[in-house]
């Protein structure tokens, strides 16, 4: 800690000689005044947020003073209220339906029916990774159904039970059919967190697709960013993601409509992403037709995005 400390405050000293070389580093206004600039600079030049509290707590350090640069801390503020954290960038919607064939391909129904859930249902890496078959309760069997979230984290700080809908034709008839072959009780995901993590870099590399670029969360934030660009009402996809704050959705949302804006999908991606979702279907259709007949098959062919 002391170590950053030091590194920053020798660039804030550095700025003040080329800046400020008449500081009065006796007068706390004039060094506040002073920090206040670094800020800025830093924040024009792309610096890390962590370099501006550094620098702000490593002058108070070495005067041995806490809380006298009111100014700095409250510039601080407003830059830690419009940081966006580094993430791991939404995952788009055709390399969903792709990862999900790969899956399906591999024979990794689990695989398939995670990562769907999980963008759908906007779940958290650990939420989709404990769901079992007895956290589902269907209204329409095989089309829409309620998932139970006992151990998410937004409900255990509040205390309540939280759940969400899935209603999905895809995501649901695939759900339905997996859970048929589940014992009761049994993960909807058999293997482990780190299988799920290797399993998944390997079959975004079916699709072309960089793994180590997108961690398993790129499945919660592909899935809101497309929410809300479906439904165009960020407070639904704040109540379907569970966020507590209305501006972090709204940060979440903004800044993912934005990468996948700037996401180009490379002809070889598109065309593995349309082939194995073509998979997706051909396992789907005649398992539907057999469970619910030849008129619920054609409804949920109907349903689906075109190939």
């Amino acid at each position: 800690m002391l170590r950053r400390y030091s590194a920053a405050v020798d660039l804030f000293r550095r700025v003040c000689v080329c800046f400020l070389p008449q500081l009065d580093c006796s007068d706390m206004n004039e060094v506040d005044a002073a920090l206040r600039l670094f800020l800025e600079l830093s924040w024009e030049e792309g610096e890390p947020l962590s370099l501006a509290g550094d620098a702000i707590c490593g002058v108070q350090h070495s005067l041995g003073r806490r809380h006298v640069f009111p100014g700095a801390w409250r510039q601080y503020g407003a830059w830690a209220r419009h940081e966006l954290p580094s993430r791991t960038p939404p995952l788009h919607p055709l390399v969903l339906l792709g990862v999900a064939g790969s899956f399906l391909a591999a024979g990794r129904l689990d695989g398939a029916v995670t990562v769907l859930l999980a963008f759908h249902c906007l779940l958290r890496t650990g939420e989709a990774l404990s769901a079992c078959q007895n956290h589902m309760t269907w209204s329409r069997p095989g089309s829409r159904g309620v998932l139970a979230l006992p151990l998410t984290k937004s409900g255990q700080r509040s205390g309540t039970p939280e759940c969400v809908t899935v209603v999905d034709p895809l995501v649901a008839a695939l759900l339905f059919l997996h859970l048929q072959m589940l014992p009761a009780g049994a993960a909807i995901w058999t293997g482990t967190a780190q299988e799920f993590r290797d399993e998944f870099r390997r079959h975004l590399g079916a699709v072309h697709v960089n793994g180590n670029f997108f961690l398993p969360y790129c499945l919660r934030r592909g899935g809101a960013t497309n929410h809300f660009v479906e439904f165009h009402h960020l407070q639904s996809t704040q109540l379907r993601g569970r966020w507590n704050s209305f501006r972090a959705c709204q940060l979440y949302v903004v800044s993912g409509q934005r990468e996948l804006a700037e996401a180009d999908l490379s002809p070889a991606t598109k065309a593995a992403c349309v082939a194995y979702a073509q998979k997706l279907r051909e396992f789907l259709v005649p398992r539907v037709r057999a469970l619910f007949g030849a008129r619920a098959a054609e409804a949920f062919l109907a349903s689906l995005p075109p190939p």
